[in-house]
């Protein structure tokens, strides 16, 4: 994959990201797609570069990732990235994955003096453990902390996606350490709004179904309430559970992994998004759910809570409350209410990503020296 554009000049910046995965299959590529929709017109010039999922001309070969075979480690032909690199000469690489794309794109502009942006999007450490666990997940999480103190030890500003990173971020050798917001896609935007309905029929989760997502707590509440649809929209290594209860179950519905425009179609045909997640940094469809106007449901571990403008819009599980008695509360609440939340959410959202967009042309600005 490589997105290159070309627009009227707004700034003499030549921009370039490099990805260690596909767009749209998991929250760092979504994030990169979203995010070059939003900056391209701001910039002179800005590259996308990683692996495709089609006519990958940038991979030399790839291996299943370990813990998880819905997903792959990807080997970057390493003379073609770094001539890309060479010819485009970039005024900066924002480099948001530790793989071996980052790595090359890392060596590459130490060599030719190109300043980096490192984005810490994840929490290996819980990673770790959720996939593999005991000395095995020790041995990957160390892995792991060394790949990013490369970035960040070189890095005069490293991004992160909650302040509650801060620390792990520090752990791992950055310096100055900048949280910052997440885009939405324009899709999600530009789209009018559909509103609610005013009773709660359907609940909608979209995501990884992945052991650290909880399914469990979404597939027990499709049982504990029986009159609800459930449906869930993803793929990964609990695809089979799913199905399975699918089976079992009336209420439930596996929808597969889906392309933009049909997720905002099953988003705006729910009432209400759930991501009861033991570990998320931000929770993307938490947010892509509040731009709809739908009512979100999410973890306390949710990244996206630390986010005051965005937190008091959210309804959040706790060990006293289970997703199943959330569900219930907001049932049971008027409609009046959940028509505010909903317009609410969707406006609020909206702000946070203008915010966001305008932070990273900042940051981009100050780490290039270009004002």
């Amino acid at each position: 994959m490589t997105t290159k554009s070309k627009i009227n000049k707004k700034s003499n910046l030549k921009v370039m990201i490099v990805l260690d995965v596909l767009p749209d299959r998991n929250g760092a590529g979504s994030y990169y797609r979203d995010l070059v929709e939003h900056i391209t017109p701001l910039v002179k010039n800005l590259i996308l570069f990683g692996p495709s999922k089609n006519n990958d001309i940038n991979t030399l070969f790839t291996v299943p990732m370990p813990g998880d075979n819905t997903q792959k480690l990807y080997i970057p032909k390493y003379y073609h990235l770094s001539k890309y690199i060479e010819d485009f000469k970039p005024n900066i690489i924002i480099l948001p994955t530790p793989g071996f794309y980052g790595l090359t794109a890392l060596k590459k502009a130490k060599e030719i003096n190109i300043p980096i942006c490192p984005v810490l999007h994840n929490d290996y450490e819980g990673l770790a453990s959720f996939y593999w666990g005991g000395f095995i997940g020790f041995i990957i999480n160390k892995i792991f902390v060394w790949l990013n103190r490369l970035f960040f030890k070189t890095a005069n500003i490293t991004l992160i996606m909650n302040k509650e990173m801060n620390e792990l971020a520090k752990k791992m050798g950055a310096k100055k350490i900048v949280s910052i917001g997440t885009p939405l896609a324009k899709e999600f935007l530009d789209k009018p709004l559909k509103p609610i309905n005013n009773k709660i029929r359907r609940v909608l989760f979209a995501g990884r179904l992945a052991p650290e997502k909880r399914i469990d707590k979404v597939l027990e509440s499709a049982k504990n309430l029986p009159n609800i649809k459930f449906a869930f929209a993803g793929d990964g290594p609990l695809k089979g559970l799913v199905v399975k209860k699918e089976k079992e179950l009336n209420n439930i519905k596996y929808l597969g992994w889906l392309k933009r425009r049909e997720l905002i179609k099953e988003l705006d045909d729910s009432e209400i998004l759930v991501l009861p997640s033991s570990l998320e940094t931000f929770g993307t469809a938490a947010f892509e759910g509040m731009s709809r106007g739908r009512i979100v449901i999410v973890s306390p571990e949710a990244g996206i809570t630390n986010w005051s403008d965005l937190s008091s819009y959210l309804f959040k599980t706790s060990t006293e409350k289970t997703l199943t008695n959330t569900l219930e509360e907001i049932i049971s609440l008027p409609n009046s209410k959940i028509k505010k939340i909903s317009t609410d959410s969707s406006k609020i959202a909206r702000k946070l990503t203008k915010e966001t967009i305008n932070e990273w042309i900042k940051t981009i600005n100050k780490i290039s020296k270009i004002n």
